[in-house]
């Protein structure tokens, strides 16, 4: 019962964080100053109460000028998007370990815990980027709510990674073997 039990509870935490990434990764609120805010996918402004989004970074508004930054910019993108591939895989690898009653099986853990782990080292990498890059955006550009739902996913899943790798190492069964 009681791996069945951490399963549950492993699952129900990294769907929080999963949707929490995938909430960052769709809405264009990563970086914003008074007149702009800016999302992985698009920019939007608003002006006299109006908002009007567009691409972005794009050729066509000059946003690649600086050399190097639309290319980090996409590095950015594709790895939340790594990152949410291989959370949606991890869910499903938890939901498949829950309805087939395998939860007992010794080695699922390490596979929701490489997952998991790796999940959370790409989110990680995607935050660190959007720090190095946010001085591109001049002076009154701060973090937003999308920043901050990534940094907060990817911190939850790496402490969830630690959590279950503490757990599958000194979990022992109450049942045992017959040859």
């Amino acid at each position: 019962m009681r791996g069945l039990l951490a399963y549950i509870v492993v699952t129900l935490c990294f769907f929080l964080t999963y949707v929490s990434g995938l909430i960052s990764l769709i809405t264009p609120f990563w970086l914003s100053n008074p007149l702009t805010t800016y999302g992985l996918f698009q920019q939007c402004v608003t002006f006299k109460g109006e908002t009007k989004c567009t691409e972005f970074p794009s050729e066509e508004n000059d946003d690649c000028v600086e050399e190097g930054f639309c290319e980090e910019w996409f590095k950015i993108r594709y790895y939340m998007i790594l990152a949410a591939v291989i959370g949606g895989i991890n869910l499903i690898f938890c939901m498949f370990i829950l309805l087939s009653r395998k939860f007992h099986n010794e080695h699922a853990w390490k596979v929701v815990f490489a997952l998991t782990l790796f999940s959370s080292l790409v989110q990680m990498s995607s935050v660190e980027s959007v720090d190095e890059i946010a001085p591109h955006f001049g002076e009154h550009v701060e973090n937003d709510i999308s920043y901050y739902l990534a940094s907060y996913s990817s911190f939850y899943n790496f402490l969830l990674a630690c959590l279950l790798f503490v757990v599958g190492l000194t979990y022992n069964p109450s049942y045992e073997r017959i040859n």
